[in-house]
């Protein structure tokens, strides 16, 4: 039964919220890296329940933050990974999940 009920929660625990934004780690989030004087490469992470408006909407606020709102956006690539787990419950019940990860990374110069 417990089995039964942590493969049944399992998806949740893996996609049941939207990406809140925070540094990158369980559940998706940002990461900065300085290049050089006022250059960065940004990063944001959505989850299973990001839409990609959310990702892109993160992106540009971590990016305001690091340069005091003011940035130029040298470039940006938007991109999607599809994440699936998959069990077996039992020998006659199994369960598949996919979902759609949207990532945003990019590049900004503060001005």
């Amino acid at each position: 039964m417990k089995k039964c009920l942590f493969f049944s929660l399992f998806p949740f625990f893996i996609f049941g919220c939207a990406t809140p934004y925070k540094p990158n780690g369980m559940g998706g989030g940002y990461d900065d890296w300085k290049l050089g004087e006022g250059l960065y490469r940004v990063a944001f992470h959505g989850n299973g329940h990001s839409t990609k408006q959310q990702v892109n909407d993160y992106w540009h606020r971590r990016s305001s933050e690091l340069c005091n709102g003011d940035y130029e956006v040298l470039e940006v690539h938007k991109t999607v990974s599809v994440m699936g787990i998959s069990g077996e419950l039992s020998s006659s019940l199994s369960v598949n999940q996919e979902a759609e990860i949207p990532i945003q990374i990019g590049k900004i110069q503060c001005l």
